[in-house]
């Protein structure tokens, strides 16, 4: 009978060192396990942008002269924003409804000719919750870059670069002089080929 008391015995004794490091080493496991399904959710929120944001927003949330604003914006991560619409929500929500439902009313003060569609499911949009998102989260990530920006602004011996001014994407292109057209000569050519209007 002392044979099983003392396998008994080790056995809890194994049990409770075993349970004792791993509660020890939990919350860094956890905390590994959160960073890495937040980087994977911000390159799937990547993917999903370049897909169907850089027709509008440009490669880098630069914004299209006279089709979308830039969402790659201090105005955008510094509260600036949120304040002109009178949002009273933090800047996630913002940013995750905006990108849910749209923008289907032009807000106060814009120019866009282009109201931005709804691309949550819940608005009859393309997307899943979770791909919103992961959306959401990608361009989120952005702001790190002005978060770090100010931080160095504000220590000016940390400071080893410079805020630069966003520019405009696409404004740079050189478009040729083309030589006038005839429509006649174009409507000559479509009937020509078959085409039917």
């Amino acid at each position: 009978m002392t044979w099983r008391t003392v396998v008994g015995t080790l056995a809890t004794f194994v049990t409770t060192v075993v349970i004792a490091f791993w509660l020890i080493n939990e919350p860094a496991r956890m905390k590994e396990a959160e960073e890495g399904f937040a980087g994977r959710s911000m390159e799937a929120g990547a993917a999903i942008y370049e897909n169907n944001c850089t027709r509008c927003h440009g490669p880098a949330g630069g914004g299209l002269v006279g089709l979308a604003p830039a969402i790659n914006n201090p105005a955008l991560f510094d509260g600036t924003r949120l304040a002109e619409v009178g949002w009273a929500g933090s800047l996630h929500d913002f940013v995750y409804s905006t990108i849910s439902g749209g923008r289907p009313l032009a807000s106060s003060g814009t120019t866009w000719p282009q109201r931005m569609p709804t691309w949550s499911t819940e608005y009859g949009g393309p997307l899943r919750h979770d791909q919103v998102r992961d959306v959401t989260a990608f361009v989120l990530n952005w702001g790190r870059a002005y978060e770090e920006g100010i931080t160095a602004l504000q220590n000016p011996e940390t400071a080893t670069t410079s805020m630069e001014p966003i520019d405009a994407v696409g404004i740079d292109i050189n478009t040729p002089e083309l030589p006038p057209g005839n429509p006649d000569d174009g409507e000559a050519l479509t009937v020509s080929l078959g085409c039917t209007a």
